[in-house]
């Protein structure tokens, strides 16, 4: 793996695989849509999308049939922390894909009639996460988990939001967002070092090297307590438990990844055999940490009918419980830091999920790390170190607990949690 300091203030990370048979290139924003102004909700998401209605040299449809052409693949998405560009070629077609992804960040066209129709087809996905409560209640989660902050709100931004972006407003948050220093290069598969730094250079030379990242974000603020939102015609009741967890950047997330682990975060997990397998009384039930740089979260999310979530409340209530006053058992420690290790040695068969996580670790930490380094610490993390971190993070007075149900139904019978509806 190498890191490289390109002009203007770009960076370059890449590793080469010398037996890939592909090559995954990715242009990274160090911004994604925390970084939005109240009155800027989903603008990072509408310029991901918006951005493949044309450039100065290509349709729509001739972008789509340039990466065909080579057999390739050409994306983007757009997270609470970063806004990525990419593409997965064969080594031979690299100079193919800079060009495009270079197409896309230099020179798009963002007509009117591009975004009048990209519109449509955001709002057209706001109302289908909304038409989905297993993704909807993670939104619902999100805003109530962090008010008023930027972590809070939706990606994809809301339909007022959508609706009221002007071109011209978009157009200025393009061009006082996509500078030099915010953009990180990822690269894995195989290619040819020298050559891969020089064309990235020349194409992307002429990216401006200041942004304004408007102001300072005031530090996230986790809250806890309860609220039920009703959606008529829902025949589940749709929850999500979480708690604070320690941040993306601290010593203790491998602690944090492998108390997830045991607690919800595999099928051998206690909340997957004791709720789902043991009792039948959910489909899905799992656990998932997001971390940022200042902030962290552990979320349990379960769907069961709404006469059972009360039960099931009190059962994850109760892993929580016995988590913070008994631990976990040296058997479980093994076999979480197994899964955990084994899930990221089989994400390395891809030079996709490689150039992601050179991606993520230059925007988080500046630097990158081995395999070998992360399967040390994991190995290094104790019992005593899980169960300090329960007893500190999984208080009762610290959880939030987020309901979807239906309109229709008898109220809840939730448990001890101070109710806002």
């Amino acid at each position: 793996m190498s890191r490289s300091l390109l002009p203007g203030g770009m960076v370059l990370v890449s590793e080469q695989i010398r037996d890939a048979q592909s090559v995954a290139l990715g242009a990274w924003l160090r911004l994604g849509s925390r970084h939005e102004r109240e009155d800027e909700q989903g603008y990072f998401h509408f310029l991901e999308h918006a951005l493949f209605k044309g450039t100065r040299h290509y349709s729509a449809a001739g972008l789509a049939r340039a990466i065909d052409a080579v057999g390739g693949q050409l994306d983007a998405f757009t997270c609470r922390d970063a806004t990525a560009f990419y593409a997965r070629v064969l080594p031979e077609h690299v100079e193919i894909a800079l060009d495009l992804l270079a197409e896309l960040l230099l020179r798009p066209q963002l007509s009117q009639r591009a975004i009048t129709t990209e519109r449509g087809v955001i709002l057209e996905e706001l109302k289908m996460v909304e038409d989905n409560p297993d993704e909807h209640i993670h939104d619902l989660f999100m805003a109530q988990y962090y008010p008023s902050h930027p972590l809070g709100r939706p990606i994809a931004g809301t339909r007022a939001s959508i609706r009221a972006l002007k071109r011209g407003r978009l157009l200025s948050f393009f061009h006082k967002r996509i500078a030099a220093p915010q953009l990180v290069f990822a690269v894995a598969g195989r290619f040819d070092p020298p050559k891969l730094e020089t064309a990235i250079a020349s194409r992307f030379a002429a990216l401006p090297t200041r942004a304004d990242l408007g102001p300072p974000q005031p530090n996230p603020a986790p809250a806890a307590g309860a609220r039920v939102n009703q959606k008529e015609g829902l025949e589940q009741a749709h929850l999500c438990i979480g708690a604070p967890i320690p941040t993306l950047t601290s010593p203790r997330r491998y602690a944090a990844y492998l108390l997830n682990t045991v607690l919800g975060g595999s099928m051998s997990s206690r909340l997957f055999q004791s709720v789902r397998e043991k009792l039948g009384l959910a489909y899905a039930i799992d656990s998932a940490v997001d971390l940022f740089v200042d902030s962290g979260c552990l979320t349990v999310y379960a769907g069961c009918s709404a006469e059972e979530a009360g039960r099931v409340v009190e059962l994850i209530l109760r892993e929580i419980r016995l988590l913070r006053h008994r631990g976990v058992s040296a058997a479980e420690l093994e076999r979480a830091q197994e899964h955990m290790k084994g899930s990221l040695a089989l994400a390395q068969e891809s030079t996709g999920s490689r150039m992601s996580n050179l991606a993520r670790q230059e925007i988080a930490f500046g630097r990158l790390s081995t395999l070998a380094e992360a399967f040390r610490a994991i190995d290094r993390t104790t019992r005593q170190e899980l169960l300090d971190l329960a007893q500190e993070f999984l208080s009762p007075e610290k959880l939030a607990l987020t309901v979807l149900c239906g309109s229709e139904r008898a109220p809840l019978a939730l448990p001890d949690f101070q109710l806002a509806r």
